[in-house]
């Protein structure tokens, strides 16, 4: 199931469609498309983390962060673009700040 939503502090967050603007997670107030994180945390970049969606459906996360940054519980190298999935937990900076991958499903399927 390809992914659709970024859940965060049990808010659903509309995950880009392909050819949508970057969604960025960050501290940064400029941020126009994604997630601006107001509380402090330790190692939190102003654009931490990139989401994009492929032409394939594909949602891939570049992390843009110098600091701590966790797919799953493993570290994620900076610079380097991961492909996500439904319920990959993103792990940001020295503190525990999750956000979960999740996709929509059709009820009635």
């Amino acid at each position: 199931v390809q992914p659709t939503h970024l859940l965060f502090q049990g808010r659903l967050l509309n995950l880009p469609d392909e050819g949508d603007a970057r969604y960025i997670v960050g501290k940064d107030k400029a941020i126009r498309s994604g997630l601006i994180i107001v509380e402090k945390i330790d190692g939190l970049a102003d654009a931490h983390i990139v989401l994009t969606r492929r032409k394939d459906g594909e949602v891939e996360m570049f992390n843009n962060g110098r600091n701590k940054t966790f797919l799953n519980g493993e570290k994620v190298p900076s610079s380097k673009t991961m492909v996500l999935q439904t319920g990959d937990v993103i792990t940001l900076g020295d503190e525990v700040l999750q956000l979960m991958i999740t996709a929509e499903v059709d009820s009635d399927a």
